[in-house]
């Protein structure tokens, strides 16, 4: 073993603690470890991302589950102890539910869902701002009926001190706040810009009209039958909806694009890819009160049922 006075005082202490079910795996992590860590003269606590998929890859493993429950958990485990009494300085890696499956043998894995790259890809070959930010807004959870959460969103909805948004929805054609949700730098950057966008263009950067002033984010094109936000909100929603879904059609029906782009895909893509962070971080066993207490907040940011959440994390193995 590289390092193995450092690794033996771990199994050492390993033995004695609660996560001694963990020893056989560790060992063979260490094992496997040994000629990458001698090719950087590194431990495998410091290893970039990069490497680590190596090393995961190595492992030559069929099932994500036991690549996450037993190698990522041990080397979690040891990167804690290894912070405690080597180097406090040292950080995990988190990495994602994609490049984790990319890492299993024999398995011809077929991903259903956009990853937060290809997200990211998405909103870069976008040349309007209000469908980039469509794009990660209902990926960062907003939905609801007829995308009235999407729709219904202001700037003034966003509490930039905490990063937080106000979703409303309709009840009784009265627009309600029904939940707060998290968001990050790039949902804030995206809503911004995208309420200050006031000319839209074809492909080709093409102007062709303008946007009218709106309290919402997402704003009618100039010419369009006025209809009050407020005094018949469903009717708004409806008209805006469509126009939502032409822009998400347009962009799947383009050439050299990601196929089998929606609105649901978007949604349970952003789902699948939040609870696999989760995991990677915190490691929750799926019979534990606290997966389930990550099931209902997820289920909660999503605005979706918690039996919605339990079967993408079955479809996709995330647990």
């Amino acid at each position: 073993m590289y390092n193995t006075e450092i690794k033996e005082n771990y199994l050492h202490y390993l033995v004695s603690s609660s996560f001694d079910f963990l020893g056989p795996y560790t060992k063979e992590l260490f094992d496997v470890a040994q000629k990458f860590e001698e090719q950087v003269n590194s431990d495998i606590a410091y290893f970039s991302e990069e490497k680590l998929l190596e090393v995961y890859t190595a492992l030559d493993l069929k099932s994500i589950n036991v690549l996450r429950q037993k190698y990522i958990l041990s080397l979690n485990k040891y990167i804690n102890w290894f912070q405690e009494k080597v180097d406090k300085t040292v950080k995990k890696n988190i990495i994602s539910t994609e490049k984790l499956y990319r890492c299993l043998s024999g398995t011809k894995v077929s991903w259903k869902h956009f990853s937060k790259e290809a997200i990211n890809a998405i909103i870069s070959n976008l040349n309007q701002i209000t469908s980039a930010f469509i794009v990660y807004a209902i990926y960062s959870g907003l939905r609801g009926k007829n995308l009235e959460e999407l729709i219904l969103l202001k700037e003034s909805d966003i509490n930039l001190s905490d990063k937080t948004v106000a979703v409303h929805r309709v009840e009784n054609d009265s627009i309600i706040v029904h939940r707060i949700i998290h968001v990050d730098d790039m949902f804030i950057k995206l809503a911004q810009k995208a309420n200050a966008e006031m000319e839209f263009y074809d492909d080709r950067d093409r102007l062709l009209g303008t946007y009218e002033n709106s309290p919402f984010i997402l704003k009618k094109r100039t010419g369009t039958p006025q209809i009050s936000e407020y005094a018949a909100c469903r009717d708004y929603i409806k008209v805006m909806h469509s126009s939502v879904k032409s822009r998400i059609d347009r962009l799947n029906s383009r050439k050299n694009t990601y196929e089998n782009l929606s609105i649901s895909s978007l949604h349970n893509s952003g789902i699948v890819n939040y609870m696999g962070e989760i995991q990677n971080l915190l490691n929750y066993n799926p019979l534990t009160d606290e997966y389930n207490m990550v099931i209902k907040s997820v289920a909660e940011k999503y605005g979706v049922s918690i039996e919605k959440v339990k079967k993408l994390v079955e479809e996709n193995n995330i647990m």
